[in-house]
């Protein structure tokens, strides 16, 4: 595991157990998995729930 990694610790009473969540991945990392495609969605959150400017 990496020094920068996050993780969930949970005890399952028979020790604890370590669940990783998320990994940091640096810039250089971001652009060597870069192919020149960016996608683009729209994404549904529903209708107004509360004070949301539109």
């Amino acid at each position: 595991m990496q020094e920068d990694a996050v993780v969930k610790l949970r005890d399952n009473n028979q020790g604890i157990m370590e669940n990783n969540i998320f990994q940091h991945k640096s810039f250089e990392k971001r652009l060597d998995e870069y192919h020149g495609e960016i996608s683009v969605c729209d994404f549904d959150w529903g209708e107004p729930m509360g004070k949301e400017l539109i």
